[in-house]
């Protein structure tokens, strides 16, 4: 399992530090309404969106709206002139916003950019394009925005986006400093699928390790909606309530998406009948033997390499004892155990593995959560320290706190593994600025750092 990729990192990109987990996580996970004074402090110290944004629509499902004020948050806008910041702000969430939904961000991502310490983290879940344009969005706005003479990124902060009115380069029937008028954005329908066990092939009642299968299914399906199909077909499937209506529906897709679908489908069969093979071998599937599976010598290929030799062992043997003992003493199903073992090592294979406890995904990186180990950087050894002050608090929601001390371990070894370790002021640098956001951010839910 890998949650975080060093690719996906910038260093300048760690101003949000707390807002997915401190803001969304203190309000029970979805924030319906305007924020409290207090979420309102903790975003703005952290330079996350406005002031009564929230990320999670009404409904429960994470937002391109909220994702990109996590996203401009995380990356920061201090490095554009004082006057010009909040414009700036303002027209990075409008850019990344309108890139979301023209490239269809999948949900899978969004809601991983509203629940992890770093949003920017999650881009990995995106598709090679949609990360491509991603980096292409980002990139622009922050050369327009760093133009001295501000042309060309004013036209992020103007009327258009609701910025200052009268900007020439924002509003009115053209865009001047664009050449013509702005083209009109294509309606945004959203993925809402239902009757996961009605598509063929169907997923009986009782079918052999039902939930398994059927949070398999609606993993692949909401993300063959998001990246695949057009607004007819999501309108379509949106109302298909039966066999027969998601089959007409299904009967209208181009060629492409029917192929898509079909493919998914039997990799999900694949997967279910390596699961059913595993569960009929008790021995292949015995706690220890998961967690040597999951921990694998050839999995830690690569893996904290700048350790000593003595440590590394150390960081491994905890990490496989942790797996072996949650296992042990949580009881885990046979078909869990199964999934572990058959999982590739990417978070939406480890997903479907805990369909009723999906922050189980998040513990077993490499290190497991909670596995710490010395980098040899004073900041980020001392940020290790910090975390351990959050996780202690009892004014922070119980799910936060576990997420914090699970998370910290595998995001400073994808830095260390990615090269970043080798660059120790760098290192230092970022990990000063997440302990500066987290003192502050857990001062103000009342923890005592």
């Amino acid at each position: 399992m890998a949650p975080w990729r060093v690719g996906d990192y910038h260093p300048r990109m760690i101003k949000r530090a707390l807002v997915g987990l401190l803001v969304v996580g203190a309000c029970g996970g979805a924030q319906t309404g305007p924020a409290t004074t207090k979420d309102n402090k903790l975003s703005n110290n952290a330079g996350s969106a406005a002031a009564g944004g929230g990320v999670i629509a009404a409904g429960g499902k994470a937002t391109c709206d909220g994702a990109a004020k996590l996203l401009v948050a995380e990356h920061g806008v201090k490095q554009f002139a004082a006057d010009r910041q909040d414009r700036a702000r303002r027209g990075g969430e409008a850019e990344l916003a309108a890139a979301c939904v023209d490239d269809e961000w999948p949900q899978v991502a969004l809601d991983c950019m509203t629940t992890r310490p770093s949003p920017i983290s999650c881009t990995g879940q995106l598709s090679e394009e949609q990360q491509g344009s991603y980096e292409s969005h980002m990139s622009e706005w922050e050369a327009k925005w760093q133009r001295p003479d501000g042309v060309g990124g004013q036209a992020y902060g103007g009327a258009a986006y609701g910025g200052v009115a009268g900007n020439p380069c924002g509003g009115g029937g053209g865009n001047p400093c664009g050449g013509g008028p702005m083209p009109p954005q294509e309606e945004y329908v959203n993925c809402e699928l239902s009757a996961f066990e009605a598509w063929a092939p169907e997923i009986k009642d009782k079918a052999h390790d039902h939930d398994f299968a059927l949070s398999m299914r609606k993993r692949d399906l909401s993300q063959a909606c998001e990246m695949r199909w057009g607004n007819p077909d999501k309108k379509c499937f949106n109302a298909a309530k039966d066999a027969a209506s998601i089959a007409a529906c299904r009967g209208k897709l181009d060629d492409g998406s029917k192929n898509a679908l079909d493919n998914l489908f039997a990799e999900e069969d694949a997967r279910m009948k390596s699961v059913a093979s595993l569960e009929k071998q008790p021995k292949a599937i015995e706690c220890k033997a998961v967690s040597l599976a999951h921990y694998s010598d050839d999995g830690w290929r690569n893996k904290l390499m700048s350790l000593s030799g003595a440590e590394r062992k150390r960081v491994i043997g905890e990490s496989r004892d942790k797996l072996t003992k949650a296992c042990t003493d949580g009881k885990w199903e046979a078909v869990q155990r199964a999934c572990l073992v058959s999982a590739e090592p990417r978070d939406q294979d480890f997903q479907e593995c805990f369909p009723d406890d999906p922050n189980n995904q998040y513990k077993w990186g490499f290190p497991a959560g909670g596995v710490a180990f010395k980098t040899g950087i004073l900041e980020c050894d001392k940020l290790g320290e910090v975390v351990d002050k959050l996780a202690s608090c009892d004014a922070l929601p119980k799910d936060t706190r576990a997420m914090l001390k699970d998370s910290i371990g595998p995001q400073l070894a994808s830095w260390m593994d990615g090269g970043m370790g080798a660059r120790h002021d760098e290192m230092a640098k970022t990990c000063k600025q997440i302990i500066d956001s987290y003192t502050e951010a857990g001062k103000q839910q009342g923890c005592k750092m």
